[in-house]
């Protein structure tokens, strides 16, 4: 073939971006030469008229130009970015959980796209969003249940492509598990894609998605390279194991999950050699010379054999039969129905107790810097309640070191409306959340207080009352506490399984906490040695100092890296509010480990328990003294991990009989309770007993398996290892594994 034929196939391969609303001159020559397309983004666009001009430009000079664009709704919108979007996000669809409503959603957003002349939505987002601490993917997730996920896509999909316009289902094979955003640094998956997060790009493609993007992560156990590059994702795992057969694009090449490693022409030829068809650049580097330097690179990369001639034709090709069948479908002339956008988001709206704004309000909108993604969109709720006739005055906070405070002073007498993005994953918000709640909690909007914050009933009377009447008020209050505990027993006893078989398999089990919390996790894991005869360091504790440690997210995050987690260890993170800084950023530290995540909290739908494995949430309510978590919250916890860790050691034969067979006699207390103990187990005399006692160096589990089974020392500590100390494993008895 020769180098011009071959340049246009490479050229058939890109789809670059450029600058401004009207198209540059190289944009124009580069279209009517062959190039696959254009991504527009939100620099391209002013008005549905103009983005309508720009497109039948760019397809005058080539009717089989593809015109791509990331119109997701809610967060992510290019064509209502001044303005935000008209159509709710795929959270809020998922949160309505209605497929027929997201399909007329879709169909909506594909009309207003086919107008405009737009051929390819990148969109749906398909990734199952199972770490909540996820920094990209958040609501742009229709959430973190696999099934109802899929469902979802398969309708945006489906509605979308009625409208004529080919989805783009991202990011494959799954970013919802990763706490990286690939804008910035590559994420990894610590495991293989699990068939949960495969599950909505299977119902994408059955239900005929005619695109699928590539995600800039790493799948270890597939490949040590970013899926993009991986034929073993990207062909694989995409064409062979999933049967697509449409067209593969590559998220933006220039994001540093990259670009850090490889130069980006080097990277367009790895993608198209793995198995991807178009290349995706431009949201920084929109100019001619990038789009050049990788139609070179890729022609160059032929002639050299690093990328196969046949690869290159199928490739284009694919690009090709996109172009075809949106030419195929029929001029849209129905308008748009702007109203089911209102009616989705209306459905995925949850109100919790009264919610009254009166006409003269304060609105304090907490506003973290937006993910690359989506850019700055306007939001929040000043707008719309100023539309209603309230008198609004707004206040925009950036950081803790803001002086609400003084804000809240000033809005004496009136409504306090709180709005927040993303709380749980900045620890300035939820700081800044907790001082306005404790002094405003009337306000609006803000986000859930612990219960164990709130005002117990007798409150009014606890300063007068007798001793007998307050001690028995806080002794029915525990009494309440272990109720509570006795409701979560499904759930420790799923997390004693996991935990168990974790240990079994060469795991350890660590704790995190603060205040509190942290102090009852020391205690358990100080004790599980001494109780069942456990190396010391099986169960670790590690516990924020009091004060402002709790608050630093990013110490935990560091306290969980070095503690060396592995994918058999499990992480038991306790928290009575389930919002602590210090506890949510180990766990963001663990899930990047694969850890099990157990949560022990007081606070039922919590942050905490969003992001764990299992969560034990005790619903404790008030506190006799609002906000000490040392009473009723803290019996919970304590009661809590006691059965966890109880339950543990117990399932894997630490205990014999309802005996602590695990203790080894150090002192005369726990010499004369291990003599007792294996002359009731073994129904030896008393000497024997010692003797075989001293013979194992005070271990009775030793001691007992000698005397039972007449065994030498090193014979029964054979044995015993070989049971991994279970003793009534080793001593051939029947029990529950």
């Amino acid at each position: 073939m020769s180098v011009e034929s071959i340049e246009l196939l490479a050229d058939r391969c890109l789809l670059p971006g450029f600058t401004g609303t009207e198209p540059p001159d190289w944009v124009r020559r580069r279209a009517a030469a062959g190039i696959g397309g254009f991504c527009l983004f939100a620099r391209n666009i002013v008005s549905p008229e103009q983005v309508e001009h720009l497109c039948s430009t760019l397809h005058a000079e080539s009717p089989g130009l593809v015109i791509a664009i990331d119109e997701e709704g809610g967060d992510v919108t290019r064509l209502e970015a001044s303005t935000g979007s008209s159509y709710p996000g795929n959270l809020a669809l998922g949160v309505a959980g209605d497929a027929g409503l997201t399909r007329a959603v879709a169909r909506s957003i594909g009309m207003d796209l086919a107008r405009a002349g737009i051929d390819m939505n990148l969109a749906p987002v398909a990734d199952v969003n199972s770490n909540p601490l996820n920094p990209i993917v958040g609501v742009r997730s229709f959430g973190s249940n696999a099934s109802a996920a899929a469902e979802q896509t398969a309708a945006w999909v489906e509605g979308l492509q009625s409208a004529g316009v080919g989805a783009c289902v991202k990011h494959f094979p799954g970013h919802g598990d990763t706490s990286v955003d690939s804008h910035l640094a590559l994420p990894v998956v610590g495991e293989d894609p699990p068939a949960a997060a495969l599950l909505p790009f299977r119902a994408a493609i059955a239900a005929g998605a005619r695109a699928v993007m590539s995600g800039h992560v790493v799948v270890r156990s597939v490949d040590a390279a970013p899926a993009t590059i991986s034929a073993a994702v990207m062909t694989r795992m995409l064409r062979s194991e999933l049967g697509f057969a449409g067209l593969a694009v590559t998220d933006g090449l220039e994001m540093q999950a990259i670009t850090r490693e490889l130069a980006i022409a080097e990277a367009a030829v790895r993608a198209i050699a793995a198995g991807c068809d178009l290349v995706c650049v431009g949201g920084g580097l929109a100019d001619e010379a990038t789009a050049i330097s990788l139609r070179d690179a890729l022609a160059a990369a032929v002639h050299a054999g690093s990328l196969s001639e046949e690869r290159l034709v199928e490739a284009a090709s694919h690009v090709s039969s996109f172009a075809a069948w949106r030419s195929r479908q029929p001029r849209q002339s129905e308008i748009p129905d702007r109203e089911v956008g209102l009616v989705a988001a209306r459905r995925a709206l949850r109100i919790d107790g009264h919610v009254r704004v009166d006409d003269d309000a304060l609105v304090i909108q907490l506003d973290p810097e937006q993910s690359i993604a989506a850019g700055y969109i306007p939001w929040g709720v000043s707008e719309p309640l100023a539309h209603r006739g309230v008198r609004i005055s707004t206040v925009i906070l950036r950081d803790a070191r803001a002086a609400v405070e003084r804000h809240l002073a000033e809005a004496a007498g009136r409504t306090v409306v709180l709005t927040v993005r993303d709380l749980h994953r900045h620890p300035w918000q939820l700081a800044i959340a907790d001082s306005v709640l404790s002094r405003r909690p009337d306000t609006c909007g803000g986000g859930d207080a612990a219960l164990s914050e709130e005002v117990h009933s007798h409150a009014a009377r606890l300063d007068g009352m007798g001793e007998v009447e307050l001690l028995e008020l806080m002794n029915d209050e525990d009494g309440n506490a272990i109720a509570a505990v006795r409701a979560q027993i499904p759930s420790l006893a799923h997390a004693i399984d996991q935990i168990a078989g974790r240990i079994k398999n060469g795991g350890r089990l660590h704790y995190f906490g603060s205040g509190t919390s942290g102090r009852l996790a020391t205690l358990d894991a100080a004790e599980c040695a001494p109780t069942f005869g456990v190396d010391p360091q099986l169960v670790i504790a590690h516990a924020a100092a009091d004060g402002e440690a709790e608050d630093d997210r990013d110490l935990g995050v560091s306290e969980a890296r070095s503690a060396g987690l592995t994918t058999r260890d499990t992480l038991v993170a306790v928290s009575a509010s389930g919002s602590t800084a210090y506890v949510l950023g180990a766990v963001e530290h663990g899930r990047t480990s694969g850890v099990l995540i157990v949560a022990v909290t007081c606070a039922p739908g919590s942050m905490l328990g969003r992001v764990a494995d299992i969560a034990i949430e005790v619903a404790v309510g008030p506190e006799v003294i609002a906000g000490s978590t040392r009473l009723k919250a803290g019996t919970a916890q304590k009661v809590a991990l006691n059965m966890l860790s109880t339950g543990v050691f117990t399932r894997l034969g630490h205990t014999y009989r309802g005996r602590m067979v695990g203790v080894t006699a150090a002192n005369a207390k726990q010499r004369g309770r291990a003599l007792r103990l294996v002359v009731d187990v073994t129904g030896a005399g008393e000497t024997a007993a010692s003797d075989a006692l001293a013979q194992a160096h005070g271990n009775a589990k030793i001691a007992v398996l000698m005397l039972r089974c007449r065994l030498s020392t090193v014979d029964a500590e054979a044995r015993l290892s070989a049971a991994r100390g279970d003793l009534a494993a080793a001593l051939g008895e029947r029990r529950h594994a």
